[in-house]
């Protein structure tokens, strides 16, 4: 299966998806570049976030790098949501 990523516009913020992550309840993960070494900023998972609930299957991210955008699509019995997390981690 093809993971999905996004880079922000000045190529300093990378988002990356990891949807069987923690029993297929899924995160993305927010990488930062500093000078010449990328680092994790962030583990970004949804709230209640069930089994093969999916999160991150596909994921978008802001020119700035500050809004990303993850979908699950096994949320609500695959009737599938998106989740927008901004800053804090969480949607």
């Amino acid at each position: 299966m093809l993971f999905r990523s996004a880079l922000s516009a000045d190529g300093t913020t990378a988002l990356s998806a990891a949807p069987y992550h923690n029993e297929t309840a899924g995160a993305a993960y927010v990488f930062r570049l500093r000078g010449r070494t990328w680092s994790q900023a962030a583990e970004l998972t949804a709230a209640h976030a069930a089994s093969a609930s999916l999160l991150g299957v596909s994921v978008g991210l802001s020119a700035s790098g500050h809004t990303a955008l993850a979908g699950a699509i096994g949320t609500r019995s695959y009737a599938g949501a998106a989740f927008v997390f901004t800053g804090r981690g969480r949607p």
